[in-house]
């Protein structure tokens, strides 16, 4: 599942999701999207729709992904949506800005991890300026493959069953 949010500022405490956006990809490559503008009236309304997408996959996908679900696990607090929070707590997460730094320094480079400059970087893709949530859903979901193959292909990591393990070669 993947996932982006916008906020009306950068603290989870004190600020608040304006936008919510999944994607969920089913075997049969269809798509179950969820793109929501987020206010106080539908918050709760916006969890409980991401909840039930959630359950369907076994790992959540983003960029920059443990400051969105920050965001998320504060609104849950706030709504008192305790078993959404749970299930966060319990998913596995994989974040493509930490997937960008690992490709970037097992390549002995330093890179950008801004999302618009890995999408040129790794799919020749340019990013509108400020792109709200869906289109960094979409955006993750083009730099996740492109940016995981080129980490399988690096000899400083290997594949062990579905994750990926970065090696101690001196």
């Amino acid at each position: 599942l993947y996932l982006a949010i916008e906020t009306s500022g950068p603290d989870p405490i004190k600020d608040r999701i304006t936008q919510l956006s999944a994607r969920f990809r089913r075997d049969d490559l269809t798509y179950v999207d969820l793109n929501q503008r987020v206010g106080e009236k539908n918050i709760s309304a916006v969890l409980l729709k991401f909840s039930k997408l959630r359950q369907n996959c076994d790992v959540l996908i983003g960029h920059n992904l443990q400051q969105q679900l920050d965001f998320i696990l504060a609104a849950c607090v706030r709504t008192g949506n305790t078993s959404l929070f749970v299930q966060l707590r319990r998913c596995k997460i994989l974040c493509t800005r930490a997937l960008a730094t690992q490709y970037h320094e097992s390549e002995g480079k330093i890179g950008s991890t801004i999302i618009s400059d890995l999408l040129d970087e790794f799919a020749g893709v340019p990013l509108s300026t400020n792109p709200d949530a869906q289109a960094q859903v979409v955006a993750t979901e083009i730099i996740h493959p492109a940016i995981f193959g080129r980490l399988q292909k690096s000899p400083k990591f290997a594949r062990v069953g579905q994750d990926l393990v970065q090696l101690n070669v001196n």
